[in-house]
């Protein structure tokens, strides 16, 4: 990346304008070689930028003279000297806010490891994280000095068209800043604007969602069986009821006593069959007398059928009666997207990966996104009907906002499956000479491990513990299952809400036969 530039001057004056700082981006590149003739001496100048040291560093600096009548040098100097390896204190800006455990900053009463921007004073801020401690050893190695741009408030931030901005990406792109950290991905727009360095780390972006509500007992009855197998049982019942109702009526005698071959029989009413069929599904005891095959036939397929029905509904009944049943956990980003469920966080840098996403899931998740601010996502977590945006960091631990405490956790459990993946990594000004170093020293400490090292040393000394220990244990076999209870009352209401049904049911036929009907006998066979 680093390139070589040779420019002629003409004059002192025009040297000064290409190294005055305000005047050219010249400042942030090394390899610069400023051809200034000598018309007397019939000789040149090579010239360069200081470059190197904290003060003074566009200063321009003689590497050597060269003579045009025999073509020499005076010096033999190398024109390009290396001004990366030490910098020599030379400030290196570093944009970054509290997001943890990848950047975190404080100030300390006592010497701390990195100045603050705009001030005189000297180590002013602790800076911590495994993004920062990654800058705190390339600026050993490279013997340079850090000075901290914070925006707290702007957090991500954001660059507009005209490349102003807020935050991190906006404190890189007006130059205010060399370098941005702070969990930034590979974002299609802000690559329009600044460069990235090699990936830092993988990272999951998941959700913790509400955990699942205990269902009302009122469904009890409906619960041990789904929806389709209730659903068969409805068409084995009406198919029970036409088949021994056609079997009836369409009786053939075998010897007619009249000229017609065929005589329909006078059988019981069709509620009389049904309720014949519906005793048999519900293992009453019915007392009929059967003479024909076909009939013999059907009967005993409904009463097969209906001893399995009930049988199977019992035993279900009775397990669902005595084990607390649950609400279907939210596992996966289509049932997330499934249950309408809003989630978000404190800014929009969330959702910057999935902006230009065309599967469906993912559209009505960014529908579904809600930016808020931190009291109100405090005061949301124990509401059951809004989920949180989080990290799953590469080893084991995850990246929590501080509106998630130990009081609201216990509401809350791990999705088990990834929204989207991205990879983290840091943010430069399209110029910045000490990239590739950067990106060496990234790859470098990758296949070294140190990475897990940092990430677990960050956790215990910032976070909250038991809020990691509860996220992350809150999907496993490692929660404890709900044990067999005694059967209360609420158990029963939807057994009562049918009884009531029934009751409420029969005495309105009752009324309306007495009021507006004949009197019918009515024989069960």
């Amino acid at each position: 990346m680093n390139n070589f530039f040779v420019c002629c001057v003409c004059c002192v004056a025009a040297l000064f304008v290409v190294l005055y700082p305000s005047l050219n981006n010249f400042t942030d590149v090394p390899n610069i070689l400023i051809i200034m003739p000598n018309i007397d001496e019939n000789s040149f100048d090579l010239i360069t930028s200081q470059f190197v040291g904290r003060f003074n560093n566009t200063s321009p600096m003689l590497l050597d003279t060269f003579y045009g009548r025999n073509t020499t040098f005076k010096q033999n100097a190398n024109l390009f000297p290396d001004k990366l390896s030490n910098l020599q204190q030379r400030v290196v800006r570093l944009a970054l806010f509290n997001y943890k455990p990848y950047s975190v900053w404080e100030e300390p009463s006592g010497l701390g490891n990195a100045n603050a921007q705009n001030t005189n004073e000297e180590k002013t801020l602790l800076i911590d994280g495994t993004e920062s401690i990654l800058m705190l050893e390339f600026c050993t190695k490279h013997n340079c000095t850090l000075e901290i741009s914070r925006d707290e408030a702007g957090e991500w931030g954001e660059i507009w068209d005209n490349r102003s901005g807020i935050g991190v990406l906006g404190a890189v792109s007006e130059r205010r800043a060399d370098v941005g950290i702070s969990a930034l991905y590979e974002w299609h727009h802000e690559y329009q604007f600044l460069d990235f360095t090699a990936p830092i780390s993988r990272t999951g972006i998941t959700c913790i969602v509400p955990r699942p509500k205990r269902l009302a007992g009122w469904l009890l009855p409906v619960w041990p069986f789904s929806w389709k197998l209730w659903v068969a049982v409805f068409l084995a019942f009406t198919v029970g009821i036409m088949s021994l109702l056609l079997a009836r009526r369409l009786y053939i005698t075998p010897k007619p006593s009249r000229k017609r071959a065929f005589q329909p029989k006078r059988d019981p009413a069709f509620n009389n069959v049904a309720l014949i069929v519906g005793r048999m599904f519900l293992s009453q005891s019915v007392n009929i007398v059967v003479k024909r095959v076909p009939e013999m036939v059907i009967l005993g397929c409904i009463l097969l059928i209906g001893l399995m029905i009930g049988n199977t509904y019992s035993g279900g009944l009775a397990a669902l009666m005595t084990v607390p049943q649950y609400e279907a956990p939210i596992d996966t980003p289509h049932q997330l997207a499934a249950k309408n469920l809003e989630w978000g966080a404190t800014h929009d840098a969330w959702i910057f990966s999935i902006l230009l996403a065309t599967q469906p899931d993912i559209v009505k998740l960014l529908s579904l996104f809600k930016k808020s601010n931190f009291e109100k996502l405090r005061s949301r977590a124990k509401t059951g009907d809004f989920a949180f945006s989080i990290e799953r960091l590469p080893y084991g631990s995850y990246a929590i906002g501080e509106y998630i405490t130990e009081d609201n956790v216990e509401y809350l459990q791990l999705m088990p499956n990834d929204i989207y993946y991205e990879y983290a990594l840091a943010m430069t000004t399209k110029t910045w000479a000490l990239k590739p170093d950067l990106d060496t020293m990234i790859l470098d400490i990758a296949q070294s491990g140190m990475q897990k090292y940092w990430e677990n040393q960050v956790v215990m000394r910032y976070s909250d513990t038991k809020v990691q220990l509860v996220v992350s244990v809150s999907h496993t076999n490692l929660r404890a299952k709900p044990d067999p209870t005694s059967l209360s009352a609420s158990q029963l209401v939807g057994v009562f809400i049918i009884w009531l049904i029934g009751i409420v049911i029969s005495s309105f036929v009752f009324v309306w036969e007495r009021l507006f009907t004949t009197r019918t006998t009515f024989k069960f066979l």
